[in-house]
C-alpha cells in the first residue's frame, strides 16, 4: 500500500465492526421482535403457559387472564424502556456537529425509531409516558429536518456508500474463509523387503565349517589321503558358502537401490504436503492483498480523516443500543426472533441441515418436507449456509 496511508488495519477493523453492529441493528422491526423474544425468556410467563396446556376450562380462563395481564405489564415496561433508550440516543444525535455523520446515523435510525415510538405512544397507558414518547418523536423529527438540509451534499459523500462497500468487503472476507486447504496427507512409505534369515544362518554355519577345514589343511596329516579328504570337505562347505555370499551381496545391492527409491518416495510425499500448504498460503495472501486494496479500506481512511468523530459517535450509539438489548436479555447478533428454537438455530448455524429438520419436525409435529422448506427459509433469511 502507498506510504501516505496512515490508517492502521486495526483501526479499520474496529470501524468496520462498529458500522456492521449498527447496520445489523438498524434494518429490523426491532420493538415487536424483542418483546416476543423477551416474553419467551420470561420464566414466570412460560410456566403459566405450560400450566395452560393441562388446565381445565375454568382454570384455563383464569390463566389466560393472568397471562394477558403479565403480557400487558411486559409491554408497558418494554415501551417505557424503549422510549428512554430512544431519548438517550437522540441526545447523542443532538450533539453531533458533523452534518455528514448526522445524515448517516439518522438515515439508519429514523424509520425504525419512528415506528417504535408511535407504537409506544399507542401502547403506553400513563399520560406522562405517552407525552414523553411524543416529545421524543418531535425531537427526532427536528433532527431529521436538520439533517435533510445537507441531504444533497451527503448523497455525494463517502459515508453514503460505505454500507455497500462494507457489504462487498464482507463477501470478499467470506471468500477467504471459504478457501479450503487441500486435504493432502503424507503417505507412510514402509520398507517391505526383508533379509532372508536362513541365508544368514547358512553363511554363518558354512563359514564356520569352511574356516575349520581350511585351517585343518595346514595341520600335519598322517597320510596323503587324509589331506585329500580335508581339501574335499573344505570345498564341500566352501562352495555353498560362496554362492550364499554372492546371493547376499546381490540382495544387499538391490535393497540399497530399493531403499534409495523408497526415500525418494518419502521425500516426494513430504514435498506434496509442503507444496499444498504453500499453494494455500499463496491463495490466502493473494486474497488478503486484494482486500488491502478494496475500496472500503480507502473509504474508511477518508472517513477517519474527514470525519474524525464518526467512529466514536457510532460506537457510543451502538453501545447504547446493545445495552438496551442486554437489559432485556437479548443477544441481537444471535437471536432468531422466536422463529425457531435455540436447538434448531444451533443446527442451522453449524450447517447441519438434516439435524435441524429433524429437530424442527419433532418440536412442531410436522412432516419432514414441511420442516425442510421452513429450515431453508430460515437459513436464507439469516444468511446461513446449509
Amino acid at each position: 500500500m502507498s506510504e501516505n496511508i496512515n490508517v492502521s488495519l486495526s483501526t479499520f477493523d474496529r470501524s468496520v465492526s462498529v458500522i456492521n453492529t449498527y447496520n445489523t441493528y438498524k434494518n429490523r422491526k426491532i420493538s415487536e421482535q424483542i418483546l416476543v423474544q423477551q416474553r419467551k425468556s420470561n420464566a414466570h410467563l412460560t410456566d403459566m403457559k405450560n400450566q395452560l396446556k393441562v388446565a381445565n376450562e375454568t382454570n384455563r380462563k383464569i390463566l389466560e387472564n393472568q397471562i394477558r395481564q403479565e403480557e400487558l405489564k411486559d409491554e408497558q415496561k418494554f415501551y417505557k424502556a424503549l422510549s428512554y433508550n430512544s431519548n438517550e440516543i437522540i441526545e447523542q444525535l443532538e450533539k453531533i456537529n458533523d452534518p455528514m455523520v448526522l445524515n448517516y446515523l439518522i438515515n439508519g435510525f429514523y424509520e425504525k425509531t419512528k415506528v417504535s415510538l408511535l407504537k409506544a405512544n399507542e401502547t403506553l397507558e400513563e399520560i406522562n409516558d405517552k407525552l414523553f414518547s411524543k416529545q421524543i418523536l418531535e425531537k427526532l423529527n427536528e433532527i431529521k429536518e436538520k439533517a435533510e438540509i445537507n441531504a444533497s451534499v451527503y448523497s455525494a459523500n463517502v459515508l453514503n456508500n460505505i454500507d455497500n462497500l462494507l457489504l462487498d468487503l464482507k463477501q470478499k472476507e467470506n471468500e477467504i474463509s471459504n478457501i479450503k486447504k487441500a486435504d493432502i496427507k503424507e503417505a507412510k512409505i514402509r520398507d517391505k523387503w526383508k533379509t532372508n534369515p536362513f541365508r544368514i544362518l547358512g553363511i554363518i554355519i558354512f563359514g564356520f565349517l569352511s574356516l575349520m577345514f581350511f585351517i585343518s589343511i595346514f595341520l600335519p596329516s598322517t597320510t596323503t589321503t587324509d589331506l585329500t579328504i580335508k581339501i574335499i570337505v573344505f570345498f564341500v562347505f566352501a562352495t555353498p558358502l560362496f554362492f550364499l555370499i554372492k546371493k547376499e551381496r546381490k540382495w544387499r545391492k538391490e535393497f540399497s537401490e530399493y531403499k534409495m527409491l523408497q526415500n525418494e518416495k518419502r521425500l516426494a510425499e513430504k514435498n506434496k504436503v509442503i507444496e499444498a500448504e504453500q499453494e494455500y498460503q499463496q491463495e490466502i495472501q493473494k486474497y488478503q492483498e486484494m482486500l488491502m486494496q478494496h475500496p472500503a479500506f480507502i473509504a474508511m481512511q477518508e472517513i477517519n480523516s474527514k470525519h474524525p468523530t464518526f467512529e466514536t459517535t457510532t460506537t457510543k450509539i451502538s453501545e447504547i443500543e446493545k445495552s438496551f438489548l442486554n437489559k432485556w436479555g437479548i443477544s441481537f447478533e444471535n437471536r432468531n426472533d422466536g422463529k425457531v428454537s435455540e436447538k434448531v438455530l444451533n443446527y442451522i448455524q453449524k450447517g447441519e441441515k438434516l439435524n435441524a429438520m429433524k429437530a424442527y419436525k419433532d418440536e412442531n409435529n410436522v412432516s419432514l418436507n414441511v420442516a425442510r422448506n421452513y429450515i431453508d427459509k430460515i437459513s436464507k433469511d439469516y444468511k446461513y449456509k446449509l
